[in-house]
This record gives C-alpha cells, sequence and structure tokens, in this order.
C-alpha cells in the first residue's frame, strides 16, 4: 500500500522533470513560448460550437490550464452575431476568466471570432 502511495506521489514529478528543456524558463513546463504565439490546444480540446435551438443561440466553455480554471460561462441570445460577438468580447476578458487559460481562449478565439484582432483585456 505504501509502495502505491509513493508511485502516486512520485509520478507527477517524474513525468514533469522528463518533460523539461534546458531551455525553457522554470515551471514552463518545458515549453518555450513567444507572448503573441498562438499556442497549440492539447489533443483533445474541444471547443463548442454555437448551438441554435429555434432561432435561440446558446454556446458555454470552460478551460483548465496549468492548474487554473477559468470557470463555466454561458452565453446566449436571439441573434446568432450577437451571440458570437458576446462570445469573443468574453473569451478576451481575463478578469471575467480569473486569468486563466489564455492561450486555450485564444486559440478557441481564432476558431470562433475570424476577422477581429485579439485584444485581451
Amino acid at each position: 500500500m505504501k509502495q502505491l502511495l509513493l508511485i502516486t506521489l512520485c509520478l507527477p514529478l517524474l513525468l514533469t522533470a522528463c518533460g523539461k528543456s534546458d531551455d525553457a524558463p522554470a515551471n514552463s513546463g518545458g515549453q518555450v513560448a513567444s507572448a503573441n504565439a498562438i499556442s497549440t490546444p492539447p489533443p483533445g480540446t474541444y471547443f463548442p460550437p454555437i448551438e441554435e435551438n429555434y432561432g435561440y443561440y446558446r454556446v458555454s466553455y470552460s478551460f483548465f490550464e496549468n492548474g487554473c480554471y477559468t470557470g463555466k460561462h454561458k452565453i446566449s441570445g436571439y441573434d446568432r452575431e450577437i451571440t458570437r460577438q458576446r462570445l469573443c468580447d468574453t473569451l478576451q476578458e481575463d478578469w471575467t476568466n480569473r486569468g486563466c487559460a489564455r492561450n486555450l481562449r485564444r486559440a478557441y478565439f481564432s476558431n470562433v471570432c475570424p476577422g477581429i484582432a485579439w485584444n485581451p483585456r
């Protein structure tokens, strides 16, 4: 039982240590990224589409990245374009998203907000 507990506690540390790069900053998980670069979301990341049901549009999202959770956000309305614009605005709001998952939010933004400049605030 003690061995199982030890493996459970040590395995994440070992996996993190194996993924580090010498030129990566500490605590970066081995990744070096430009401040303006859009990182590729992890495989299996789901970007929900805006759904329509009898003229009512809705979408919700939540992201978890590096131990930080945006919370669940629901956007809805009777006009698809206004709903999409609200989604684009919400994705850019650091305060609303608890300052979390900026890379995932930006990747989702580039997917659902074509032609709009990413301008987090």
